[in-house]
Formats: structure tokens, C-alpha cells, sequence
């Protein structure tokens, strides 16, 4: 079973593929970008890095 992997871009142009390709490379720059200010999507749970824990209160 070898399924072709264009088989559902019929009908595509290079056009519409560029901008698919230029959404899915923002969404992806943007998710990295995410991880890089707040951690990992997942939670970084490791107390020597300070994730995972509440702030002291004053």
C-alpha cells in the first residue's frame, strides 16, 4: 500500500502552494518563538529552572 502523498493537491496551483507553505512556516516560526519566551507547550516541571512553581508572595 503506497499511498502518493500529492494525491489531494489536484487542482493546486505553485501560488497556492506557496501560501499554504508560507502559513504553515509561520505558524510553526511562531510556536517555536512561543516555546522560546514561556517554555515548553508541555510545561517544564524542573524547580532548579523555576518552572512549575508559584511565585513567592510579599
Amino acid at each position: 500500500m503506497n499511498e502518493n502523498p500529492l494525491s489531494g493537491l489536484d487542482g493546486l496551483t505553485l501560488r497556492d502552494l506557496d501560501r499554504i507553505g508560507q502559513e504553515r512556516l509561520g505558524e510553526l516560526v511562531g510556536h517555536v518563538l512561543d516555546e522560546q519566551v514561556t517554555g515548553p507547550l508541555i510545561g517544564n516541571q524542573d524547580p532548579a529552572l523555576g518552572a512549575g512553581t508559584a511565585p513567592d508572595e510579599a
